[in-house]
This record gives C-alpha cells, structure tokens and sequence, in this order.
C-alpha cells in the first residue's frame, strides 16, 4: 500500500492517492486536479471518497467519473447545494449529481475498507480506514478538531463522534484534511478535545 499527499498550498487542504492492490483510490478530490492527474498518470481512479463536502475537498469533482465517487448519504443535501458545499462563494458553482451515497454508522467497504459516519464538522462528515491507517478529513487534527461555524456544522455532535476514536489503535498513522500526518497516540496526548471527548459525553 502507498500513500501520496497533495497538499494545496492554497487552502493547505489534503488531497490523497491510495495504492491498494493495485487500484488507485482517492481521498478528497481538491483544487488542484493537473497534480491529481500527473500522480494518477491519466488513469481513472478505482474509487474516489469525499470525507464531506466542502468545496476545497471536491474542486476536482467533475473531472472525474461519478459513478466511483462515494459519500455519506447525509451529505447528499450539501452536496446538492453550491451555497451550502461553499463553491458559489468560489465562482465555481459545483450542484453534484450522480454519485454513490452510503448510508449507516458503520460502513464495510470492499472487505479492505471500512467508513465511520462522524457527524458534526457537516452532517455527513466521514472517516476512513484503510490498514490502520486513519483518514480524518475536518473531524480530527492534531491538536484540535473541526470548525462547525459552517452549514450543517455542530459542535456537539463533532465532540461526541471523537468518542469513535478510542476504539482505533492509537499507534494508527492519522491523514487530516488539512495538515500533517500524525499518529492517533500522539494526538490524544496533544489534542484536549479528543481526551475530553472519551471522558464527558455533551448535553444535545
């Protein structure tokens, strides 16, 4: 398994490309679609996750075949509006159309994949895991978690999805959607809302 990082510099946002078996997967479609396509060397990716659906995570979106792209079902109403996912705000209205939605709290995906539904940075924010490692998207950072000032964001729910991550093993290599890599372990001793989250649960 290989794992590139394209970062856009930009919105420091992460774009991912997974060697899996031999498929190519991609985490969060960003800006910057000539990088994507140089590493992917013009081939079609095998599937394509969007963590959530904000518009530095899909940018890329219409560049690619939508039938391979999944996200959370919850997502489905964000995703469908260029106010909400913020691409109007980019001058590049982006209403997505055609695309796999997932539905549930705990998605096993192709028996090497497995998704968690994390609420709470959007409604249909989503974690992914692949060999240990962590694919966070704006639900974990390091040191700190996910704005919720934005459409369907909730503080509550966020803080209470971080609970999710007692149950990985914190020697796990974390991928954020911004940012550097980490691991799970270091982030619970660095991150006051992640060692929080396992003690208090919060008042919905």
């Amino acid at each position: 398994m290989k794992i590139i990082t394209l970062n856009d510099n930009d919105l420091d946002q992460n774009t991912y490309i997974i060697n899996l078996d031999d498929r190519i997967i991609i985490i969060d479609p960003g800006l910057n679609f000539k990088r994507i396509n140089k590493y992917i060397y013009n081939q079609n990716p095998d599937i394509i996750f969007l963590s959530h659906g904000h518009y530095d995570h899909i940018a890329s979106i219409n560049c690619f075949d939508k039938s391979k792209i999944y996200a959370h079902i919850k997502e489905k109403q964000l995703l469908s509006d260029p106010n909400r996912n913020l691409s109007a705000y980019f001058q590049n209205p982006l209403n997505i159309d055609g695309i796999n939605f997932l539905k549930g709290k705990i998605i096993n995906f192709d028996n090497k994949i497995k998704i968690f539904h994390t609420p709470g940075h959007t409604e249909g924010s989503i974690v992914i895991i692949i060999k240990d490692n962590i694919f966070s998207g704006d639900t974990l950072f390091l040191d700190t978690i996910g704005r919720t000032d934005l459409p369907t964001g909730n503080q509550n729910k966020l803080c209470e999805s971080l609970r999710i991550f007692s149950e990985f093993n914190k020697n796990s290599i974390v991928y954020p959607g911004h940012g550097k890599f980490f691991t799970l372990g270091h982030a619970f001793k660095s991150n006051n809302f992640l060692c929080k989250s396992q003690i208090f649960k919060p008042i919905l």
